[in-house]
């Protein structure tokens, strides 16, 4: 009986043993900065969202360039990889936000897009 209980221990250790050192899969993540998965650029594409390209992302000014001084202080402005935008603008504390659509066209010098906005919200200003 003895021989039969050491038998199962030894048995069921190694089993634990086997099972445990199995090979893990190699998940990759939208963060790890290495183009993985089925990604088309570095955490971007497949799986992960969509690659930001031209103006696309998240910019934010303050102070405003003169000639736009007399509609706000700061802007900030997300254009999403969907083709559309916000703008969050204010003006001594107010707040309006400006929506709608946008094509971006790469001019052909450097890093330089022309932007098309179709303001969709406010109708007027």
């Amino acid at each position: 009986m003895k021989k039969f209980s050491l038998f199962n221990v030894l048995f069921l250790c190694l089993a634990l043993m086997v099972a445990s050192c199995g090979k893990e899969d190699n998940k990759g993540t939208c963060s790890d900065g290495i183009k993985n998965q089925d990604e088309t650029g570095i955490d971007c594409g497949g799986v992960c969202g969509a690659c930001l390209e031209g103006t696309q992302g998240t910019w934010f000014s303050h102070p405003v360039a003169p000639v736009l001084a007399s509609f706000a202080d700061s802007i900030s402005t997300t254009f999403k990889t969907d083709l559309t935008y916000t703008v969050d603008q204010y003006k001594d504390g107010a707040k309006v936000v400006l929506t709608g659509t946008y094509v971006q066209t790469k001019s052909g010098v450097g890093n330089i897009y022309t932007i098309k906005l179709n303001q969709t919200s406010p109708t007027a200003l």
